[in-house]
């Protein structure tokens, strides 16, 4: 792209709008050389581009590295149906609002859910996104965080997306995470997709689990860690509900933060993948950190860590098969270009 402009103020500024085509994603370089009377010279900008659908909710070139756990706020209502739910039963059951008794007190009659986040000992957050979603419009817009050996913060959602089907809720947490540990959050039971089912065993037919009730959270962070090499890192979020793909512009060493909403184990073809690299089942209901324990069935909410190599050159890669789950959050951790 030329642009030539034949007299400028001093001081001015130029504002340029580059064309990028929809299939295009992740950082990616721009060589930018200016030419005039006094002024001359050419740089590399490196600018991370959302994959379409999605936007970029924080970029950094200086930290090193990215992190996310989080947990569901509903459970069964009905005996034994987490195992009929891995044993391929379907998972649409009547729903209720989980609170388990070790929550931390303070937020009394509320859903809430704990998950260990895990951040390297001295290393500093850069950035922290409170991320919720669930599966009916009615999500709640306020909720409460507890950090480690802290107190309940009440927040209000930053920002609303629907992400069809289901509704996306961010708050900006950086002030309010300072490093690893448990967190909880808790929100408004009364305002969770929960089932109308009020007795069992019930006809499959029946209109009170003919969708999939799901809600639940994630914490995605970015950190600094000292003595660490910096690197291109990312956070997309929003996406609809369909295959996903980030190029990773010169390949390498790549760190994944991912949140999806509303998958199943139980359906099967989706994966997820870094370059050739195979990294499983996409959407399985294990929500990274829960800290109920390593095999909890976190319905429709998947946290995931991944570390993987993509070549020279390469993409991450979401697909859905037939599980239609939401690609929610994914944050990126690159080399440098």
């Amino acid at each position: 792209m030329h642009c030539t402009i034949p007299q400028m103020p001093s001081p001015a500024e130029a504002n340029l709008r580059i064309r990028i085509a929809e299939d295009v994603s992740g950082y990616q370089t721009f060589e930018v050389t200016v030419d005039g009377p006094g002024i001359s010279g050419t740089t590399r900008l490196q600018v991370p581009i959302a994959p379409a659908g999605s936007t970029v909710g924080y970029a950094s070139l200086d930290a090193t590295g990215v992190t996310a756990s989080g947990n569901t706020w509903m459970t069964c209502s009905v005996p034994g149906c987490k195992e009929a739910s891995l044993l391929g039963a379907g998972d649409r059951w009547p729903m209720k609002a989980y609170k388990p008794q070790d929550a931390p007190a303070g937020r009394e009659g509320e859903a809430a859910s704990g998950a260990v986040l895990d951040v390297p000992g001295g290393a500093t957050v850069k950035w922290a996104g409170l991320y919720w979603a669930g599966a009916h419009e009615d999500l709640p817009t306020d909720v409460s965080l507890h950090g480690p050996g802290g107190s309940w913060t009440s927040l209000s959602a930053d920002s609303v997306t629907d992400t069809t089907p289901g509704v996306q809720a961010f708050a900006d947490v950086t002030g309010l995470v300072n490093g690893g540990g448990e967190y909880w959050v808790a929100t408004d039971n009364h305002q969770l997709p929960t089932s109308e089912c009020s007795t069992w065993p019930i006809s499959l037919d029946a209109h009170c689990i003919a969708e999939q009730h799901w809600a639940g959270w994630s914490l995605t962070v970015v950190y600094a860690e000292p003595g660490a090499d910096a690197k291109e890192v990312a956070v997309y979020d929003g996406a609809a509900a369909s295959d996903t793909e980030i190029e990773i512009e010169n390949g390498g060493e790549v760190d994944i933060a991912a949140t999806l909403w509303g998958g199943s184990a139980n359906r099967r073809g989706d994966s997820v993948s870094a370059g050739d690299q195979h990294l499983g089942q996409a959407a399985s209901c294990k929500a990274n950190g829960a800290v109920n324990n390593p095999n909890w069935y976190a319905f429709g909410v998947d946290v995931q860590v991944y570390s993987a190599h993509t070549g020279e050159a390469g993409v991450v890669r979401f697909e859905r098969g037939d599980d239609p789950f939401i690609v929610g959050v994914v944050a990126l951790a690159q080399p440098h270009e």
